[in-house]
C-alpha cells in the first residue's frame, strides 16, 4: 500500500513540476453547466463537473500545472465580474435569452466563443489573435487574451444564462491535480509535443484522444493521403464512397470521379444516400466504376457481407479501394468491431482479381498513432519505410473480373 501511495505521489509531482500541457476541447455551454463535445463517441456529449471547465481554462497560456493552479486560485470564490467587453456581454445576454447555449472552443492556447450556426459547427477562425476579435463570416469572438488574464470565461457565460450559479471553490494543489487527471482521461488536456518526444511512452493518457487531430495530421490520415495519391489515376467514372461526404471528391482531388455518390448510415451525415451497406438492394448490380471504403469495415458487424455487396455493385473491371485501421484507439460511430490485419483483408476480397494488399506503418509510427501524436511531430523520415509486422493501417486495391458474372448485366 505504501508503494502505491509513493507512485501516486511521484505522478502528482511530475504533473506539477515536469510535464507541460495544452488544453483542447469544445464546450457547449448552457444554463445548467458545460457539456464536453466528443465527436468520436456515440452520443457525443458529456456533462462536466462544474469545476472542470475553469480548471481547463487555467491552462490557456499556462502549460505548467503549477502556473495553471495559481491562476485558478487567483479567481476562486470570486464573482467573475464583467471580464468581457460590454458589446460581447450584451450579445451573450441577447443570444442566451433566445437560444440558451454557446460554444466555447479551447484549442491549443486559444479560446474562441461561438454564436449562431457556429455554435453547432464550431471551428477555428483564421487570423491574428487580438483581445476580442469578431469574425462575421465564422461567427467567432477570439477571447484568448481575456482567458489568459482571468480563466473564468465559462463561468461568465453560465452567469449570463443563469445568474444563480455558484462560484468555484478553493482547492489544494492535490485536489487540483486529481481533477487535472480527470481532464486527461476525458481527452481535454494533452501533454505538449516536447514531452511526448522526450520518451513519455508509458503515460496513462494519449497525447490526443482524437487520433492526433488536435495536434495536426493523424498518422492514419497521413497514410490514407499517400494511398489515395498512389491510386488517384485509377479512380474514374461513377464512384461511390461508403461513409464519405460529397466534398471528399475535392478533398481527394478526384477529377475523373464523376458522378461522385456518397452513402452513410447516419441520416444527419450529409451523404447523398442514407442506408445500410449490408443491404444489397441499396444499389443496383453493376452500378459503379469505383467504390471507396476508408475506415469503414471496422464499424460493420458483417464486413464480409459488405465486401460481397461492393463486388456486386461494381461494374466489370470496377475498382475497389479500401483502408482499415490496425493501430487506432477504439471509437464508436456507432460501433467499433474489428481491426482486420492484412491476411484478414485478403480473405475478405478473395472474389476480386488483381488484388494488391499494402500494410502501411512500422513500430515507431504504430506507437505514435496509438499515443495520438500527429504526423508533423514525428518527422517525415519515419514514413519512408514500412514493417508489415507493425501496421498502422492496411489498404487494398482490387479489381472485379472484366467478365460480368452470369445473370448480372453490366450497369450503365
Amino acid at each position: 500500500m505504501r508503494e502505491v501511495e509513493s507512485v501516486k505521489a511521484d505522478i502528482a509531482r511530475d504533473l506539477r513540476e515536469e510535464q507541460t500541457f495544452r488544453p483542447t476541447a469544445i464546450l457547449l455551454v448552457e444554463r445548467d453547466g458545460a457539456w464536453l463535445v466528443d465527436p468520436t463517441r456515440a452520443g457525443g456529449l458529456t456533462l462536466l463537473d462544474p469545476i472542470l471547465p475553469q480548471i481547463l481554462e487555467s491552462f490557456v497560456g499556462r502549460p505548467r500545472t503549477i502556473d495553471a493552479y495559481a491562476a485558478y486560485c487567483a479567481v476562486a470564490r470570486t464573482d467573475p465580474g464583467d471580464i468581457l467587453p460590454t458589446n460581447v456581454l450584451e450579445e451573450c445576454a441577447a443570444y442566451g435569452t433566445t437560444r440558451g447555449r454557446f460554444a466555447l472552443q479551447i484549442v491549443g492556447h486559444r479560446a474562441l466563443l461561438s454564436f449562431g450556426a457556429a455554435t453547432e459547427q464550431a471551428c477555428l477562425s483564421a487570423g491574428a489573435v487580438s483581445n476580442v476579435q469578431r469574425s462575421e463570416q465564422s461567427g467567432h469572438w477570439d477571447l484568448t487574451a481575456t482567458a489568459r488574464r482571468k480563466p473564468v470565461l465559462c463561468r461568465t457565460l453560465i452567469k449570463a444564462l443563469n445568474p444563480a450559479q455558484v462560484p468555484a471553490p478553493e482547492m489544494s494543489i492535490d485536489d487540483f491535480v486529481s481533477r487535472q487527471e480527470v481532464l486527461l482521461e476525458l481527452g481535454c488536456l494533452h501533454p505538449n509535443p516536447q514531452d511526448a518526444a522526450a520518451g513519455l511512452h508509458l503515460s496513462r493518457h494519449p497525447a490526443c484522444p482524437f487520433f492526433g487531430m488536435s495536434r495536426g495530421t493523424p498518422i492514419g490520415r497521413h497514410y490514407l493521403n499517400q494511398f489515395i495519391a498512389e491510386s488517384r489515376d485509377g479512380i474514374r467514372g461513377r464512384t461511390l464512397e461508403i461513409g464519405g461526404l460529397p466534398l471528399n471528391r475535392q478533398r481527394y482531388r478526384l477529377a475523373q470521379a464523376a458522378p461522385f455518390v456518397t452513402v452513410d448510415l447516419n441520416e444527419n451525415s450529409g451523404a447523398d444516400v442514407v442506408g445500410d451497406v449490408h443491404d444489397r438492394s441499396l444499389f443496383q448490380p453493376g452500378s459503379f466504376d469505383a467504390i471507396l471504403a476508408f475506415n469503414v469495415l471496422e464499424h460493420c458487424p458483417d464486413p464480409r457481407r459488405v465486401v460481397d455487396n461492393v463486388h456486386a455493385w461494381l461494374k466489370p473491371d470496377g475498382l475497389f479501394l479500401c483502408m482499415v485501421p490496425n493501430a487506432q484507439r477504439v471509437h464508436g460511430a456507432p460501433r467499433d468491431y474489428w481491426r482486420p490485419l492484412p491476411d484478414g483483408v485478403a480473405s475478405l476480397v478473395a472474389a476480386f482479381q488483381q488484388i494488391e494488399i499494402r500494410a502501411f506503418g512500422n513500430l515507431a509510427t504504430t506507437i505514435a498513432s496509438l499515443r495520438g501524436l500527429a504526423a508533423e511531430e514525428i518527422g517525415a523520415e519515419l514514413f519512408t519505410w514500412h514493417d508489415e509486422r507493425y501496421p498502422v493501417a492496411t489498404c487494398v486495391r482490387a479489381r472485379k473480373t472484366a467478365q460480368a458474372p452470369s445473370g448480372i448485366a453490366p450497369g450503365p
